[in-house]
C-alpha cells in the first residue's frame, strides 16, 4: 500500500541518525505552518497517515521508497541534514539515486558546515561529486566579509 495519497506532493526531510527523527520532527510541527502534517519513521509519537513531511534516515527513506509505500513521483522536496554525507555509498548517496529518475527531480536543499567529508585531499573534487550526487546544486558558503581567509589544515597523527 502506497504511504499516503498518490497525487500528494511530500517532503522528505532526512536526517543522519535516527536519535534525530523524532528531534527533527517535534521541530518542523512546532514552527511550521499550522496544519503541516509530519510523520516521523520509526516513531510512534509523531505519526500521520497523510503527511505533507516525511522525517527520517536516509536508510529508512529508502526502504520506504524501495517498498513503494512513498513513490518517487510523491516526492517534491528534499531537506537533507549534514549534506557532505552525500558521498560515496553512504545511504544519503543511494536515496538521492532513487529519486533521480523522477522528471523532474525533486527540489533538493542541503543543510552543511562543511562540504568536506573524509580527507583534506581532491577538495574541487569532493565538491563536484557532492554537486553531482545533489542534482547538480550550487554550493554556498555565508559572505564572510572581514574575516580571515587564508585558513591552515595540519594533519595530526593519532597516537
Amino acid at each position: 500500500e502506497v504511504f499516503g495519497v498518490q497525487d500528494h506532493r511530500l517532503g522528505l526531510f532526512v536526517v543522519n541518525s535516527r536519535a534525530l527523527v523524532s528531534q527533527q520532527a517535534s521541530y518542523i510541527s512546532t514552527h511550521s505552518l499550522e496544519g503541516l502534517a509530519v510523520h516521523a519513521l520509526g516513531c510512534d509519537s509523531i505519526v500521520s497517515p497523510n503527511p505533507d513531511v516525511i522525517v527520517g534516515t536516509a536508510e529508512s527513506l529508502r526502504v520506504f521508497l524501495e517498498r513503494g509505500q512513498v513513490l518517487p513521483e510523491q516526492v517534491s522536496v528534499v531537506v537533507l541534514d549534514e549534506a557532505h554525507y552525500a558521498v560515496g555509498k553512504h545511504p544519503y548517496t543511494e536515496l538521492m539515486h532513487q529519486l533521480a529518475a523522477n522528471d523532474p527531480p525533486p527540489r533538493v536543499l542541503g543543510l552543511t558546515a562543511s562540504f568536506l567529508h573524509g580527507a583534506l585531499t581532491n577538495l574541487e573534487g569532493q565538491k563536484e561529486q557532492l554537486q553531482h550526487n545533489l542534482f547538480g546544486a550550487t554550493l554556498m558558503a555565508p559572505d564572510m566579509q572581514g574575516t580571515q581567509t587564508n585558513r591552515q589544515f595540519f594533519s595530526v597523527p593519532w597516537q
